[in-house]
């Protein structure tokens, strides 16, 4: 880090999110540390997203509203070249963290002076984010992930760690956040959830179109794609057999994952990258059997 204290850059990709974006805002405008710099892409909005963080952008000038024309369906290649765009903006990065917001998510006053002096008692923590919990139809769901995985909606990466992998890849079936922390990971660096610091997502998280079948079916997909050891990626699935609907959840995930052995896709990661996943999984399989540990 700098002799300075601790900077930040954000990048966020948004589309047509009138609804969620003003409490978004309000949330970082009103942090204890602010970012010094934040760029806000809007992906071919036709809502009053733009007009929404013009207005921000007039009152706080660390913010910066950018326009950029993505394709006609909202979806996963398009929010990473929207990222891809920010960070082109942002140019060569001088802050001591650059991290990814979602425009839909609501920050306590404290998020980001929390991960800052997290990261300053933690040297080797390259990556971190606060606890999701998804607020719809009146309730407040925790969203499960596991303690190392940090959600896509709220990473924040220390700036070697960030450069130390290959940035955001548009992927035709999401999961480029998954990428960026398991390279994170390989490049030596260690990654976390905060339990103890909540984030609102206002909705569900919910990654792409098609349901919660369609939905597990590209969880299993990605897994292979990532490199899962099939031992672990078998564990996985009976873990989501317990979920709506019943069984089906987990035959979807198994299917993606089956589906994707036969058909090879190219793999975003590297050989070295895989063998590193894999060995990371059996460890955490190993003190499965012997401790009872989910690393939840």
């Amino acid at each position: 880090m700098t002799g300075q204290a601790p900077s930040i850059a954000l990048v966020t990709a948004a589309r047509n999110e009138e609804a969620n974006l003003g409490r978004t805002l309000a949330s970082v405008v009103a942090q204890t540390v602010r970012p010094r710099r934040w760029v806000v892409v809007s992906d071919g909005s036709t809502d009053a997203t733009d007009a929404l963080v013009a207005a921000a952008a007039e009152e706080h000038p660390w913010i910066h509203l950018e326009r950029v024309e993505g394709g006609q369906e909202r979806d996963f290649a398009s929010k990473v070249h929207a990222l891809q765009h920010g960070l082109e903006v942002l140019g060569p990065l001088e802050e001591d963290f650059v991290g990814v917001l979602d425009a839909d998510v609501v920050l306590e006053p404290h998020h980001f002076e929390t991960l800052v002096s997290t990261f300053t008692a933690e040297p080797t923590l390259g990556l971190a984010g606060g606890q999701v919990w998804e607020e719809y139809d009146g309730q407040r769901v925790l969203h499960d992930n596991a303690v190392d995985s940090v959600a896509g909606a709220v990473q924040l990466f220390r700036r070697e760690a960030f450069e130390a992998t290959g940035g955001f890849r548009p992927l035709r079936s999401g999961g480029e956040d998954t990428v960026v922390e398991l390279e994170v990971r390989a490049a030596g660096w260690t990654t976390r959830t905060l339990r103890d610091l909540p984030v609102t997502h206002q909705g569900r998280v919910i990654s792409g179109r098609g349901g919660v079948l369609h939905l597990r079916f590209r969880r299993g997909w990605n897994n292979w794609l990532l490199g899962y050891h099939p031992l672990f990626a078998l564990v996985a699935v009976g873990y989501r057999m317990g979920d709506r609907p019943w069984g089906l959840a987990g035959l979807a995930q198994l299917a993606g994952y089956l589906v994707a052995s036969v058909r090879r896709p190219a793999r975003p990661v590297s050989l070295e990258t895989v063998a590193f996943l894999r060995q990371e999984q059996l460890g955490k399989l190993g003190r499965l059997v012997l401790r009872g540990d989910r690393g939840r």
